[in-house]
């Protein structure tokens, strides 16, 4: 990562090249930036395309929320949940459930990402 303070405006330039992304520590988003200006270049990282998450925890909790809603609403989780006593086999039927859309979401997700990574190159190799 390239680091050039410029006084004119008082922030600093931060610079890598196509393999990379510039991150903000901490952050979820991982847009890919490569020249930005920030106040303190210290909350920024480099990091390599290979690096990058698949997808971001609100995406995989986003997914995960949406599969299960395909099966019981809102209303029918909190039933499933206040009668796991008197009913444990439905309970263990619905947690069995959300353990399977958690794998789907995974999958899915890490599918979305690897078609946007194919395409990404794709249109780098027509230009």
């Amino acid at each position: 990562m390239e680091k050039i303070y410029k006084e004119s405006i008082g922030l600093w330039q931060l610079r890598t090249d196509k393999s990379h992304i510039l991150h903000r520590i901490g952050s979820d988003d991982y847009t890919e930036n490569r020249d930005l200006h920030v106040c303190n270049p210290d909350e920024w990282e480099e990091l390599a395309l290979s690096e990058i998450p698949p997808y971001t925890k609100a995406e995989y909790d986003a997914e995960v929320e949406r599969l299960i809603a395909e099966r019981y609403s809102h209303g029918k989780e909190i039933e499933v949940n206040r009668e796991k006593e008197e009913k444990p086999e439905r309970f263990a039927e619905y947690l069995a459930y959300v353990e399977q859309c958690k794998l789907a979401a995974k999958t899915s997700l890490a599918a979305k990402r690897e078609r946007k990574e194919i395409n990404s190159e794709n249109y780098e190799s027509t230009e």
